[in-house]
């Protein structure tokens, strides 16, 4: 009987890591992930989008204004990485600030699906880049410094391929293609999260003196509510720091049910949760 359980499921095992040269730009990189790999109830949206509209309204309740965003402390953390490995913060803005300066300049975020939406808004809520990323067609991330010729897929424009800049820090694959550009500023048109997204992995980054207290909250956070959108037992979390710049994670998919653990942490150990 037990063997007939091994045989029906199915494993698909994917890698996150994290380059030493990512961690000399930014020593107090900490990162949560959360692995999902069997979203559903994307129709069921209307709770996610009264978070939305709540944490828009918390924004403007601060009366935050433009000039003062990249003053905040975990802003303003992003700004100095970005600028150490030569983009322009003013130019190129972390996720986060751009998704705050969208809310101070024009009142609202445009409503992308229930998953980013989601993700758009703990972002405004932690001030931190936090993004949701189909992983269906790619084999492992790992976050590194650009040789430049790998090939980014704009999103919408996927036809029109980019490339990053020599040392650029980017989220690349094992094919050696670019899945974002400037760290978090753009995500690739192949790893965007639609409402036909099943298998997705989120990721929760920050740079700042206090990013693990901040990064182990909100991923927290985050794993809670994505619970009513994943079939039960399947998400699990970990974290990656520059003491376990890597995480494995073995995906379970068997036919009715799924359960999902991380596998191993390749440098040091990580945390982790499945419920």
């Amino acid at each position: 009987m037990g063997q007939h359980v091994e045989e029906d499921i199915e494993r698909t095992a994917f890698q996150v890591s994290f380059t030493e040269d990512v961690f000399a730009v930014a020593p107090d990189l900490y990162v949560g992930l959360i692995a999902a790999p069997l979203v559903k109830n994307l129709d069921q949206n209307s709770e996610v989008e009264a978070l939305l509209s709540h944490m828009e309204q918390e924004i403007a309740d601060t009366g935050l204004r433009t000039e003062a965003i990249s003053e905040l402390p975990t802003i303003a953390a992003w700004r100095k990485v970005y600028s150490q490995f030569g983009a322009k913060p003013a130019r190129y803005p972390c996720a986060a600030e751009s998704l705050i300066r969208r809310v101070v300049e024009h009142g609202s975020l445009p409503r992308i699906n229930t998953m980013v939406n989601l993700c758009n808004a703990i972002s405004l809520k932690c001030r931190t880049p936090i993004a949701c990323c189909d992983i269906s067609d790619v084999d492992q991330l790992t976050v590194r410094k650009a040789a430049g010729t790998e090939p980014y897929l704009p999103i919408g424009k996927p036809d029109q391929p980019d490339y990053p800049a020599e040392g650029e820090i980017i989220y690349s694959d094992g094919y050696g293609r670019a899945h974002s550009r400037r760290w978090n500023w753009r995500q690739s048109d192949t790893i965007k999260a639609t409402d036909q997204s099943q298998k997705l992995l989120f990721t929760i980054e920050a740079v700042h003196k206090d990013a693990k207290v901040l990064v182990e909250a909100t991923t927290s956070l985050l794993y809670e509510l994505l619970q009513p959108f994943t079939e039960e037992g399947s998400c699990s979390m970990a974290f990656i720091h520059s003491g376990s710049p890597s995480q494995a994670f073995v995906l379970h998919q068997p036919g009715g049910e799924a359960a999902h653990d991380r596998l191993s942490s390749e440098i040091g150990a990580g945390e982790e949760r499945t419920g």
